[in-house]
């Protein structure tokens, strides 16, 4: 096994949305289309439980990430802001 994907169907206002919990390809297995493939199967698996889209979070950061779901028609929707408190 070089990767993995895990994703659930959640009700997003009246709609079902599929959300990818974890994609994963082992940094050796990268670049060959591993990921793009597992991505693909969760489009596949999404449209057969009558999904309206996939949601996948990357970090602000994470631009390698950011690419590889903008090469794959992903789409950035929304960007969640955040700050700690200390006591």
């Amino acid at each position: 096994m070089v990767g993995y994907a895990i994703a659930s169907v959640v009700d997003h206002g009246g709609r079902p949305i599929a959300e990818v919990g974890a994609l994963f390809v082992e940094p050796g297995a990268r670049g060959v289309g591993v990921g793009e493939q597992l991505l693909h199967r969760i489009v596949e698996w999404s449209a057969r439980r009558g999904c309206t889209g996939v949601d996948v979070r990357a970090l602000p950061g994470d631009r390698a990430t950011k690419s590889f779901l903008e090469g794959a028609g992903f789409r950035a929707r929304l960007l969640v802001m955040h700050r700690e408190v200390t006591s």
